[in-house]
C-alpha cells in the first residue's frame, strides 16, 4: 500500500504531537533529564544474552528517541539474510543485530552490502557497542 501525500502528512502530524506530548517539559528540566537517564539505564541494564533480548532492547531505546520500526517476526517467511530492524525517523537505519561473537552469514553481508550500494545507512550491531548505538539513534540524520 502506498500513502496519499495527505495520508503521509497525517501521519507524521501524529507522530510530531505524539512527541510532543512525550516532551511537554523542559529539555533542560531536571525531571525530564532524570527521566532520560533512568531509561537509558534501564534499557541498557536489561540482559542481551541473545540476539532477540539484544534486539528487543535496541527497538526501546529507539522508540524513545522517536523512530518507527519494523521487524520480521517469521525470519522463515522472508528472504534469507534480511536485516532483522529497518528504523525509520528522519532516515532509514538497517539493522542486523549480532551477540558480541555472533557472525553475518553471507546472506546477511550481501543484504547490508546491497542496501549500502544503494545508498542506504546499514549497520551490524552488538551490545558491545551500546554506546554508539545510544549516540546514533539520539542524532539527527547528517549529524556527526
Amino acid at each position: 500500500m502506498r500513502w496519499t501525500e495527505e495520508e503521509y502528512q497525517r501521519f507524521v502530524a501524529e507522530q510530531r504531537a505524539l512527541r510532543a506530548r512525550i516532551a511537554a517539559r523542559p529539555a533542560d528540566s531536571e525531571a525530564r533529564l532524570a527521566e532520560q537517564r533512568a531509561l537509558r539505564a534501564h534499557i541498557a541494564a536489561q540482559p542481551a544474552d541473545s540476539e532477540a533480548r539484544f534486539m528487543w532492547r535496541v527497538i526501546r531505546l529507539a522508540e524513545a528517541h522517536g523512530w518507527t520500526y519494523f521487524h520480521g517476526h517469521r525470519s522463515d517467511k522472508s528472504p534469507a539474510g534480511f536485516p532483522d530492524l529497518v528504523l525509520v525517523r528522519d532516515t532509514v537505519l538497517w539493522i542486523e543485530c549480532k551477540t558480541n561473537t555472533g557472525k553475518l552469514t553471507r546472506e546477511q553481508q550481501t543484504w547490508l552490502s546491497l542496501l549500502a550500494h544503494a545508498g542506504q545507512e546499514t549497520v551490524c550491531w552488538r551490545p558491545s557497542d551500546w554506546e554508539e548505538i545510544e549516540a546514533r539513534l539520539g542524532r539527527k540524520a547528517g549529524l556527526s
